[in-house]
């Protein structure tokens, strides 16, 4: 290959432009640096952000556009809440500090394999369980019975006491109320019989 074919090769090579390196981080990193930084109660807000920025980074002319960009997109992904105000203005705070709020990492419990020895330990351990519970739910159940049946014997044995009480009242009080009746007839005849007898007396004279 000869040197024209050199130089035309490095020629046809595209020439990449590199990327001046930035002086400062992204713009969520320094809002949550100056969020972190304010210690008010009720949170930081855009003014304070903004001044914060200015103040320690070297940021353009555009740095409050981007500022409001970012105050959004955080809020958007659930790394800031408003304390105050609506969209870009107004105060927020850091729900968290690593991410978003709502994203937990879930924890992967790794079962160990029990040995051979150790299943059959474990099924016998059920089995013996397994007829504990059998015993106590048939002892439990044979106990209620026992329960209701001698509560159904105490209802039925009040229940006789009951109609026999009531059919005894109900008898003395039928004996009561035919005695008086008795005393009444009698005195009527002793009544009759006497002035029976007066009369007979007069007439005889």
């Amino acid at each position: 290959m000869t040197e024209t074919g050199v130089s035309h090769a490095r020629a046809k090579r595209p020439k990449t432009s590199r990327k001046k390196a930035k002086s400062h981080p992204r713009y969520s990193d320094m809002i949550r640096a100056a969020v972190l930084a304010d210690k008010h109660r009720s949170g930081a807000s855009r003014q304070s952000i903004q001044k914060f920025v200015k103040s320690h980074y070297k940021v353009g002319g555009n740095a409050d556009a981007q500022i409001k960009l970012a105050l959004k997109r955080l809020l958007a992904n659930g790394y800031l809440r408003h304390t105050k105000g609506l969209g870009a203005s107004g105060a927020f705070k850091l729900i968290r500090a690593g991410g978003p709020a709502g994203r937990k990492r879930k924890r992967v419990v790794r079962r160990r394999k029990p040995k051979a020895g150790r299943a059959k330990r474990t099924r016998r351990a059920r089995k013996t369980r397994k007829a504990r519970k059998t015993r106590r739910v048939r002892k439990t159940r044979r106990a209620r019975k026992t329960r209701r049946a001698a509560g159904s014997r105490k209802r039925t044995a009040r229940k006789k006491k009951r109609t026999t009480g009531r059919r005894r009242k109900a008898a003395k009080r039928s004996k009561s109320a035919a005695r008086p009746r008795k005393v009444k007839r009698a005195a009527r005849r002793k009544t009759k019989a006497r002035r029976t007898g007066g009369k007979k007396a007069a007439r005889m004279k």
